[in-house]
């Protein structure tokens, strides 16, 4: 991954990165508030975007109830940003291991529907690479403060960089639409739900068809897309699983299947279906080439 460092403003790239998780905060009963001002900073902007993608999903999963705030404070020619939560905390012991990959405060017995312990890792990993310095300090019982500090753009950048109403990511056409992904592999469904997170989508994900129409019958998903996996779970196939939905929702909605079976009767079938297939490992630039069109479609 090369760093490609460009002006723009924080409290755009704030609103798209908090946007996703402003609803799974709300169904926990927490609130999720960001404040940076019109500050205009210079890094990777995506590369950045998925570092406080991950430490605002981190502070969310931790918080049984309160606030999750990320606020920007300018401090001379560095801007301090805090991703702060009134969660758990984390012992003095454990914030030495807390970035070490497949390590997860409060989960000794590694269950996987936990999460799998690289959200931290990849933040870490991130920072290193933009060369930002991740601080932390916590109370148990109280919540957490993760901070790192960012260069303000000189003068000359921040009078170029785009405005919020022509900033890139708020004019992709994937920005803030809704996703639902069908996986019945956890690890696949979590790297589709993650992915799509880091492109401002609000990311929806279901192991089966059940679980999907219960998605649907919730209220909570109201997807604008499909990305389902061929062949799920008990021989299920996602061919039968988009019709479902499609029947359930009313309408014809984009839907993309993911497999790794190259030329199989079932990849035939669904592109006799007229059904748009992707190979795994899903490369992001199709997958965000498909997306484009039929959002571009709508």
């Amino acid at each position: 991954m090369a760093v490609q460092p460009t002006s723009f403003t924080l409290d755009t790239l704030l609103a798209e990165v908090c946007r996703p998780y402003t609803a799974i905060a709300r169904e926990k009963g927490l609130t999720l508030v960001f404040l940076a001002g019109s500050v205009v900073v210079r890094s990777d902007r995506a590369l950045l975007a998925r570092m406080l993608s991950n430490l605002v999903s981190n502070a969310i999963r931790y918080t049984t109830a309160g606030t999750v705030r990320v606020r920007a404070r300018r401090r001379g020619s560095q801007v301090g940003l805090t991703v702060e939560d009134s969660g758990i905390g984390i012992a003095p012991d454990q914030l030495t291991r807390i970035f070490d990959e497949f390590y997860q405060v409060g989960n000794p017995a590694r269950d996987r529907r936990l999460g799998l312990g690289l959200g931290l890792a990849t933040v870490k990993r991130l920072s290193d690479k933009l060369e930002l310095h991740v601080a932390v300090r916590s109370t148990p019982g109280c919540g957490s403060v993760f901070e790192l500090s960012l260069a303000l753009a000189a003068t000359a950048d921040a009078a170029h960089a785009p405005s919020p109403a022509h900033d890139d990511g708020a004019t992709s056409r994937v920005f803030a639409q809704q996703v639902l992904v069908v996986e019945d592999d956890t690890d696949s469904r979590q790297a589709l739900v993650g992915l799509l997170q880091t492109w401002g989508c609000v990311a929806h994900a279901a192991p089966g068809a059940s679980g999907a129409i219960e998605l649907l019958r919730s209220g909570r998903c109201k997807p604008d897309a499909l990305v389902v996996d061929l062949r799920l779970a008990d021989g299920a196939s996602g061919i039968d699983v988009i019709h479902a939905i499609r029947r359930a929702t009313q309408t014809n909605l984009p839907a993309v299947v993911v497999t790794g079976d190259v030329g199989s009767e079932r990849v035939l079938a669904a592109q006799a279906a007229g059904l748009a297939v992707l190979f795994k490992p899903v490369r992001p630039l199709q997958f965000r080439a498909f997306l484009n069109h039929a959002f571009a479609a709508q």
